[in-house]
């Protein structure tokens, strides 16, 4: 118990320029410390010159060895001189009593240090708190957003996003099929698969807000727009340019994603980007070749 009221009676001076140490009254420049003068620690210094040590070695010489931190110490005299940082342990001879003020100094400076910090935190703890409740509250309507968003995706979907964050990779693959029906002159219906491909890109140069707020009107476009195309052996080829024009200019679009020097150009063309045209230009096809037909009878 002893010890413990000892420590709190200790007091801490910290010192960070070597000018507040020379106004200090009982300072004296390059005065001796040696064990046969040491009193007591005082303090501790920070300072961004360097300063000289002043212990006392066995030959009667100053150490003078620049520290830019250290310790105050006052002699028997009551004089304060300089000892610069590991001196104090390292060039002090067998005494220990400073070793021993230093460890005493050190653990009684960082516990008043941690009794401010806890202080501070007290005082700000409503400020905190509210702080922490206004985070509650974005995250709940982040999490609302995140569960509608991910409500219209399939599961293969969401799990291959989860994978694509977990892994750290964000390359895209995208896969086109075309398909037709062809119908022969009896009106029966032959589906059958024609071209796939591929094509694989990164997807770094658009935030998220923006794929969020384009992603379902496109989608809804895709599933509207590019449903099985159904065509006969008349005008079969004519219909099937125009659908391969289409995703060309898919192709297109994605290759500006590869470059975020066209982020600009990029959502441009993501406005200018009609796929629904391909069914109006297959509805005028028809009709041009209709009005043809009726022509040459």
């Amino acid at each position: 118990m002893s010890a413990l009221r000892d420590l709190a009676k200790l007091e801490i001076r910290t010192f960070g320029s070597f000018e507040e140490v020379e106004a200090l009254e009982q300072f004296e420049l390059n005065a001796p410390l040696s064990p046969a003068n040491y009193k007591r620690l005082y303090g501790d210094y920070h300072t961004l010159e360097k300063v000289r040590c002043c212990v006392q070695k066995e030959n009667g010489k100053l150490c003078e060895e620049p520290h830019n931190h250290g310790w105050l110490a006052e002699r028997i005299d009551g004089k304060l001189t300089l000892v610069g940082g590991d001196c104090a342990v390292k060039k002090f001879g067998a005494d220990r009593r400073l070793a021993t003020d230093l460890s005493h100094y050190l653990n009684e400076k960082n516990r008043k240090a941690r009794i401010v910090s806890l202080a501070e935190a007290i005082a700000a703890k409503d400020t905190r708190l509210d702080a922490l409740r206004k985070i509650h509250a974005d995250v709940k309507v982040l999490e609302s957003r995140v569960r509608s968003f991910t409500g219209q995706l399939g599961t293969l979907t969401i799990r291959r996003i989860q994978d694509m964050i977990r892994t750290q990779t964000f390359e895209v693959v995208v896969v086109a099929t075309r398909r037709r029906t062809e119908t022969d002159s009896k009106g029966s219906s032959n589906p059958s698969a024609g071209n796939r491909r591929e094509r694989q890109f990164r997807m770094n140069i658009l935030t998220f807000r923006e794929v969020r707020a384009r992603l379902k009107a496109v989608m809804d476009d895709v599933c509207t727009n590019h449903s099985p195309t159904i065509i006969t052996r008349q005008s079969g080829d004519a219909v099937v340019m125009l659908s391969l024009a289409d995703f060309n200019s898919i192709e297109e679009t994605l290759c500006l994603l590869g470059s975020p020097k066209n982020a600009k150009r990029l959502l441009e063309s993501m406005e200018q980007l009609k796929i629904g045209n391909a069914r109006k230009r297959e509805l005028t096809q028809r009709e041009e070749q209709k009005g043809k037909q009726q022509g040459t009878s």
